[in-house]
């Protein structure tokens, strides 16, 4: 299957990078976790307010910046917690990771899977843009949380 190929190279070198930092580290796991269930309830937060625009001119400006406030302050309340601080690099790290594998599983990988299942058109070069934007979106959680981390 080719759709295989493009969700693989969305998640697996996040996973590989969370794998290489949490290794057997279960409290490390534990905090991926955690930066995936911030990420969910980010979203759960906006949605309401989402659903309440659907009919406005500046629906993906207004949906752009409430992603950017709701997650960033999510995400400023995961880390001060305390929880964390103890793991220093390795903790933040994974936090960052979690989070952004979690928002590539759930906005690329899924959809794509079940819309290819569904309309069965779908070609490498269609979703490798996707797989490879995932992989930014990644970087720039981990980048986010390391330099909120400080």
């Amino acid at each position: 299957m080719v759709i295989l190929i493009p969700i693989a190279i969305s998640l697996i070198p996040g996973f590989i990078a969370l794998l290489l930092i949490s290794r057997k580290s279960f409290t490390l796991w534990l905090i991926a976790l955690l930066g995936g269930g911030g990420w969910l309830v980010a979203l759960m937060l906006r949605l309401p307010i989402l659903s309440l625009l659907t009919q406005s001119p500046y629906y993906i400006l207004i949906a752009s910046l409430m992603a950017g406030v709701f997650e960033e302050c999510i995400r400023f309340l995961i880390l001060r917690l305390g929880i964390i601080s103890k793991f220093s690099l390795r903790g933040f790290t994974s936090l960052g990771l979690g989070w952004g594998l979690t928002e590539a599983l759930l906005i690329y990988a899924v959809p794509v899977y079940v819309s290819s299942m569904i309309f069965n058109y779908y070609g490498l070069l269609d979703l490798l843009p996707g797989a490879l934007e995932r992989n930014s979106a990644i970087i720039i959680h981990l980048s986010l949380t390391l330099l909120m981390s400080l």
